[in-house]
Formats: structure tokens, C-alpha cells, sequence
């Protein structure tokens, strides 16, 4: 039971208040209804690192046009980020696993670009040692 005056739970057979020491007696009827105990439901784990997964992986598509570093952070983190809150099995399994996905996608943009980047190179230099001995003759 509940005490009138202070609201402090007590024992049911209790004749005093344990906190403040009125007492129960029959003219000042303390509040016998039994108040349900506030239920402590264990948080649960937000989605909040899936849904960064997501908008990470999201970016890093487009970067991946923009800037090939940008992109390379932004799938990888999206990757990390997502296998984290799978691993954790927060809320947003889908946000993760998308996010994952999209990151990948990124990632291999990113490493064509790279490799795109690098045999042009390549062949401008093989060009230029062709053209070379060409011109000395």
C-alpha cells in the first residue's frame, strides 16, 4: 500500500508510514490500491548505426563520380557500420543490410574508376615512350 501524505510505498500490514510516520489508522485511510511497479523493459538498441549504414551507403554512389576518396571513406564506413548493428542485431536489419549492399556498390565503382584511372595512365605513358624514339630518328 501507498502512504496519503507522502506516497511512499509501505507493507500492507503496516500501521505507521515507514517514511513520513503518520499512521494508517481507520479515519485516515492510507491508499490501499496496489500501484503497479513502474516495468523496467529493457531498452532496446536503436537503429541509429543501420540508418547511418544506409545514408553512407547511399553516398557512396554518387561520390564515387565526385570523389573517388570520398566514396572509398564513405563505403567503407557504410560496410563497418552495417556489419556492426547486423553483428549487434540492433533494430533495422534492412537499413543494415541495404546500407551493406550500397556500400559495396560504391566500393566497386570506386576501385573501376581507380583502375580506369590508373591503365589510362599507363597507356599515355606507353604512348608518349612510342612517340619518343619516333621523334629521335
Amino acid at each position: 500500500m501507498f502512504c496519503t501524505y507522502c506516497g511512499k510505498e509501505n507493507p500492507n500490514d503496516a500501521k505507521f508510514c515507514n517514511a513520513c510516520g503518520k499512521s494508517f489508522s481507520e479515519d485516515s485511510k492510507p491508499n490501499r490500491i496496489q500501484q503497479a511497479a513502474p516495468t523496467k523493459s529493457a531498452a532496446e538498441p536503436t537503429a541509429n548505426m543501420a540508418i547511418a549504414s544506409l545514408v553512407f551507403g547511399i553516398c557512396s554512389i554518387p561520390t564515387a563520380f565526385l570523389a573517388i576518396w570520398l566514396s572509398l571513406l564513405c563505403g567503407i564506413t557504410s560496410i563497418v557500420l552495417g556489419k556492426i548493428s547486423l553483428d549487434q542485431k540492433r533494430l533495422g536489419k534492412e537499413y543494415a543490410e541495404w546500407g551493406v549492399r550500397l556500400g559495396a556498390i560504391g566500393l566497386g565503382i570506386s576501385v573501376a574508376f581507380i583502375i580506369i584511372y590508373f591503365v589510362s595512365i599507363l597507356g599515355v605513358f606507353a604512348f608518349f615512350n612510342d612517340l619518343i624514339p619516333s621523334l629521335s630518328r
